[in-house]
Formats: structure tokens, sequence, C-alpha cells
């Protein structure tokens, strides 16, 4: 890699705001579509507000999962220092073989 060029790491860093902003905006339409559902006065619009509801409530649990994987300050790493071991020899994984 370039020295000029940044990883996807700082971009997503870097537009971090952007990015939740872009996300966000799902939410937005679904919150303006119980008002306009609650307004024009829908025959069943408990049900409907409910659904909507609670999708909505889904959609931003992973909106704010994803702002603080964003924002941590310790990324979660995976432990690659063990080596695989096949249960049915006991014998090492080689790598080779998969490479």
């Amino acid at each position: 890699m370039m020295s000029g060029e940044a990883t996807i790491k700082e971009l997503l860093k870097r537009n971090s705001r952007i990015i939740l902003a872009i996300l966000l905006l799902p939410a937005v339409g679904m919150m303006i579509a119980m008002v306009l559902i609650a307004v024009r006065g829908a025959s069943n619009i408990l049900l409907i507000c409910l659904i909507i509801g609670l999708i909505l409530a889904q959609y931003l649990l992973l909106v704010a999962y994803i702002w603080k994987r964003m924002y941590s300050s310790t990324p979660i790493k995976p432990d690659l220092s063990r080596t695989p071991v096949l249960k049915s020899e006991g014998k090492p994984f080689n790598r080779k073989l998969f490479s």
C-alpha cells in the first residue's frame, strides 16, 4: 500500500457520522410512515404501528451496535495464537493444505 492511501478502518473512523446518518435514514422513514398512517386514520392503525414500531426498535438496536463498534477504543480481535487441532486425529492442523 502506498503511504498516501488510507485504510478502510481509517476511512470508516473519519466518515463515521456520515455513515451513521445514512444508516438512520430508514428509521426516519419508518417514523414518518407511522405519523402518516396515524393521520390518515387506517382501520387497523394499532396493529400497523405496532409492527412498524417493532421493526424500528430492532433496526435502532442494530444501528446502536454498529455505532458502539465504530467508536470502541479496543477492537475485538480473534485469537490466532492457538493452532487448530483436528479432533479425529489429535495432531496439529496442517495449514499448507489449504493455503
